[in-house]
């Protein structure tokens, strides 16, 4: 074929492929255009959180909560049961007024019978003792501290920084003692002291008073708080507490300038 003819159809083939690919770009961007306002209209989500809006979560760390106050009070409940036994030198609750206090408070709280019994044993990883300190608050308000603790210098050193931090200070062995009695109280919930008097006298109790919450305080000798106990509860009574402890025999009023937080600790 001439040269003229065959440079014309090579140039006309080269036009139509050119046409060719050209249509199939302009589609191509078409259709992209067409999926991009699409993806535009679509609303679009985004995954947040919310912290303390889970009800779950909010229950989950409410029972965490709840348990670790249930743990270390367990652990006191323990620690106090084997101080009674070592103290009272006695594992029988009714020849020592002090663990059947702990006892009746313990099974209130819920301690498992098993914990209790190995309290009772004296089975324990520490090796505590119970130590007393005596010593002044500010305005001359007499104070009697109980611990328990591994190490007597320590707990000393430490209940002396306290006293003098808050305006005290450390007393002698002795001084403030004679100012105290060693009583049982038993607290009654929902009773006037005219309603329990006549049980709590034959149990054995020596004083009945109304308290601030609507029921009454029976006190009595400490090796019998848990025949009143019983006496009151055989008699329909409801036993709020029972405990040991050092009543004062006389109560003085906080100084004006002395706030009660200063005192109470």
């Amino acid at each position: 074929a001439p040269l003229g003819l065959r440079w014309r159809g090579l140039s006309v083939l080269a036009v139509a492929q050119a046409k060719f690919f050209t249509m199939r770009i302009l589609r191509l961007v078409k259709a992209c255009r067409a999926v991009s306002r699409c993806q535009a209209a679509q609303p679009i989500y985004v995954a947040r959180r919310y912290a303390g809006h889970s009800k779950w979560a909010n229950i989950r760390h409410k029972k965490a909560a709840e348990d670790v106050k249930k743990s270390a009070l367990f652990a006191k409940l323990g620690q106090e049961i084997r101080t009674a036994v070592r103290v009272g030198d006695s594992r029988d609750p009714t020849q020592n007024a002090r663990l059947a206090s702990v006892l009746d408070k313990a099974k209130k709280a819920g301690l498992p019978k098993d914990v209790i019994a190995r309290a009772v044993e004296g089975k324990s990883d520490t090796n505590l003792e119970t130590v007393f300190y005596e010593g002044f608050a500010p305005g001359g308000i007499a104070v009697r501290i109980e611990a328990r603790t591994d190490s007597r210098n320590r707990t000393a050193a430490r209940v002396r920084h306290i006293l003098s931090k808050h305006g005290g200070e450390l007393g002698a062995l002795g001084s403030v003692t004679w100012l105290f009695d060693r009583r049982g109280v038993v607290d009654v919930a929902d009773a006037n002291s005219a309603a329990v008097l006549d049980v709590a006298a034959e149990a054995g109790a020596e004083d009945v008073v109304d308290d601030d919450d609507g029921g009454a305080r029976v006190y009595c000798p400490p090796d019998e708080v848990a025949q009143v106990r019983d006496a009151l509860e055989d008699s329909g009574f409801l036993v709020a507490d029972t405990v040991i402890l050092y009543e004062p025999r006389e109560l003085i009023e906080v100084p004006e300038d002395k706030p009660a937080g200063s005192v109470t600790w």
